[in-house]
């Protein structure tokens, strides 16, 4: 009898698991780190003797994960180990906050795992419970509305497994955040229902754990749900205690977390967030012929597969459940339960309304309100999902449930599918080539077979006797999770242990080098930005949507070679220098360039060489650290980068400093040594006849703090993105602290 209780859940969980079978060979992760040695140097050159034209890649669109979320992950999960607070990430763009990142994700409660098991089997896990939870949260939520075992199941399916999770999932940010919405229902149900106490703490749970999975937007949609779904199922009975209750819940959740939104707010504020993107690319909103993918996921093709001819991103606008939680999905408007029908109903409308390329969903972006208007809508298909998810548990309970003969209805929603999508196939097939046209078509027959399986059997459940029916509905379950993981295992990679992020020769020897300097690559196709986190080598790349605005525009000057810090900067994302002549870069302490051709710049000398894969050292780099001997003022952003391209400007004697403050006409230049660099810390011992002014090269950040022989003292913004204080005559130990706590 209690695993007659369970089965549901059991079923779930099977799915997941063998959907995630390739793990059990224990040299296999959910990791796409196929295409981090297939794309990029030195890791080509590692391989180059195995595989002459690269390691075979399943899918190139999924890059991201090895390039922002894995490597801040893991410098947050080693910081918290070390007894570090997550505070800030030196390896990436002269220094740049890791907390404010709200995709470092540091204290999400999931990461207990990372804690209790090496990372790349807790990685494994951890992407393993998005599928598992999101489905048991979710199969708990339809069971708490009365629904049935299989209806519970077949929602649950839907959801843990729609396209939204899967083009998401190995991300361990966004699905993270996503998983957590039918838990929170589920709360809300029962605090309006049971009215017990310990029912606000599981919603405040729920939130707090959505907002600390690792994805801001993503958040905001769900938090946006959990606000709509409450207010709608109040209002009949609108007891102003619970409304009381909840509100200071939600309140209590926003202390909890304002270390860590505030810290992503200040982020937000100072990055360079909307000066690269455009609302108005294509791409942006979801075109409307690509709605057809929530019936043929693969009708433009499928990056996986290399003939994607679709627009923009195959990850941004796929929205699939499967072809029977579509079709029962919209069965659904024919059900009891009208007052949910209609709420999800208007939910995937109006955000269908505002993803799609419509006049209505580009007029909020023409306000250009900062943060909102970079925030692409594709990611509102987290929403459908959900309610086409409850929708289709709901449509198979009418099946399950209805005493009246639903055969016409039944025959209306076949009929109505079969116009929409077989109507836009006839329609769009004259504008396709005769190439993609072949992929269209091709890529309709597994949804044709599925559509005319599923039909018949909804058809049959109208026909046969009552106690046929659970059998026919179990079949459509078992179909449902076949399609599902046919479409997930598709799309989703699973690469070998191998790859990653092996140490090749050249790393190795970078690694190995003494001091404190950076490095920098003069192409993407080397070392792409933010993997040098994985190494600890300190890079001026980096890739993140928050990068700072100062070093943005530090960077775009220094490639443009002249003092030019207008937008946009060109980088779109990802920061990457590729010029040397600037002394934007020897100032940065650049000691070392990557390049795959050969460097004639007379400061460059090869030093080392790995296939194709060259490292010249830079003769002319500042060090970390150092005196000057003149400070001069500068009273705007433009004036200080002029002063900084003035040939006058000797910056290994002068600093130009953006304050109102009063300086000396002159400072001593004494001796500096750096005793401690780590993420939160930098101490620096000095010895100076006179008083003398010290910069140090890394980024100017507002949670920074400077102290002399623990005394605070000023930090001044010096040479445009970096940090300077005055320091008394003798010998002194200078401390810089991220006092973010």
């Amino acid at each position: 009898m209690k695993i007659k209780k369970f089965a549901g859940i059991i079923f779930l969980v099977l799915v997941v698991l063998v959907f995630f079978r390739a793990i059990f060979s224990f040299t296999k992760v959910p990791i796409p780190t196929d295409t981090l040695v297939n794309l990029f140097n030195p890791y080509r050159d590692y391989y180059s003797s195995s595989y002459p034209r690269g390691v075979p890649y399943k899918n190139p669109l999924i890059g991201d994960p090895v390039l922002q979320q894995i490597p801040s992950r893991q410098l947050s999960i080693d910081l918290i180990k070390n007894s570090e607070l997550p505070l800030w990430n030196p390896y990436q763009m002269a220094g740049y906050p890791l907390l404010g990142n709200i995709q470092s994700a540091p204290f999400y409660p999931l990461n207990i795992i990372f804690f209790l098991l090496p990372f790349l089997p807790a990685w494994t896990i951890f992407i393993m419970l998005e599928q598992i939870l999101g489905g048991i949260f979710m199969f708990l939520y339809l069971r708490n509305r009365k629904l049935s075992q299989e209806a519970g199941v077949f929602g649950g399916l839907a959801f843990s497994f729609s396209g939204f999770f899967i083009a998401w999932l190995e991300w361990g940010t966004i699905a993270h955040t996503a998983l957590w919405i039918p838990l929170g229902l589920f709360a809300i149900d029962k605090i309006l229902k049971d009215r017990k106490k310990y029912w606000y703490f599981l919603f405040a749970f729920s939130t707090i754990c959505s907002f600390l999975a690792g994805h801001l937007q993503t958040f905001i949609y769900v938090f946006s749900i959990f606000v709509i779904y409450f207010l709608s199922m109040w209002w009949e009975g609108r007891d102003k205690k619970i409304a009381g209750y909840t509100i200071l819940t939600l309140l209590v959740t926003g202390v909890i977390t304002s270390p860590i939104w505030y810290s992503q707010l200040t982020l937000i504020l100072l990055s360079a967030r909307n000066v690269d993107l455009t609302w108005q690319k294509l791409g942006w909103f979801i075109p409307l012929a690509q709605l057809v993918q929530f019936f043929a996921p693969d009708f433009f093709g499928n990056p996986a597969t290399g003939n994607y001819w679709g627009v923009f991103n195959y990850g941004e606008f796929i929205g699939y459940v499967g072809m029977a939680p579509l079709i029962l999905a919209i069965l659904a408007f024919f059900s009891t339960k009208r007052k949910e029908v209609i709420l999800w109903g208007s939910v995937i409308i109006i955000s269908l309304l505002f993803a799609t390329q419509n006049p209505i969903a580009a007029f909020p972006y023409s306000f250009s309100i900062p943060f909102f208007s970079s925030t692409q809508p594709t990611r509102l298909l987290v929403l459908v999902d959900v309610a086409l998810a409850i929708l289709a548990a709901i449509g198979l309970e009418t099946i399950i449930n209805s005493k009246k003969k639903l055969l016409p209805h039944i025959a209306v929603v076949i009929g109505v599918i079969f116009v929409i999508f077989y109507g836009f196939t006839l329609l769009s097939a004259k504008n396709f080539s005769a190439v993609d046209f072949a992929v269209s078509k091709r890529n309709i027959i597994v949804p044709s077979i599925l559509f005319v399986l599923t039909s018949g059997i909804l058809l049959l459940t109208q026909i046969v006797p009552a106690s046929w029916k659970r059998i026919f509905i179990v079949f459509v379950i078992g179909l449902t999770a076949l399609d599902l993981l046919f479409f997930a295992g598709k799309y989703t990679p699973f690469a070998s242990t191998e790859y990653y992020y092996p140490t090749t020769k050249s790393l190795a020897y970078l690694t190995s080098q003494p001091g404190h300097y950076r490095i920098m690559t003069t192409t993407r196709q080397i070392l792409s930005p933010n993997i040098a986190t994985m190494y600890h080598l300190q890079s001026v790349d980096g890739y993140d949507p928050l990068y700072l605005m100062r070093f943005g525009e530090m960077m775009a000057a220094s490639e443009r070679g002249k003092a030019d810090i207008s937008t946009p900067f060109g980088f779109n994302r990802i920061v990457v220098s590729n010029k040397m002549n600037s002394p934007i870069i020897d100032l940065l302490g650049v000691k070392y360039v990557l390049s795959l051709t050969e460097r004639s710049d007379p400061k460059l000398v090869k030093v080392f060489e790995e296939g194709e894969t060259k490292i010249y050292e830079n003769k002319n780099v500042f060090p970390r650290s150092f005196f000057v001997s003149e400070v001069v003022k500068a009273n705007t952003p433009q004036q200080a980068i002029s002063l900084m391209f003035d040939p006058k400007t000797d910056l290994h004697k002068t600093a130009v400093v953006e304050d109102s403050d009063t300086f000396s006409q002159s400072y001593s230049i004494g001796s500096v040594s750096i005793n401690k660099y780590s993420p939160n810390t930098v101490s620096i011992s000095t010895e100076n006849p006179k008083e003398g002014f010290l910069i140090l090269t890394d980024t100017f950040y507002p949670s920074w703090e400077a102290f002399i022989d623990s005394k605070p003292v000023t930090i001044y913004r010096t040479d445009y993105n970096f940090r300077g204080v005055v320091v008394p005559a003798g010998t002194h130990t200078v401390e810089f602290k991220d006092g973010l706590f």
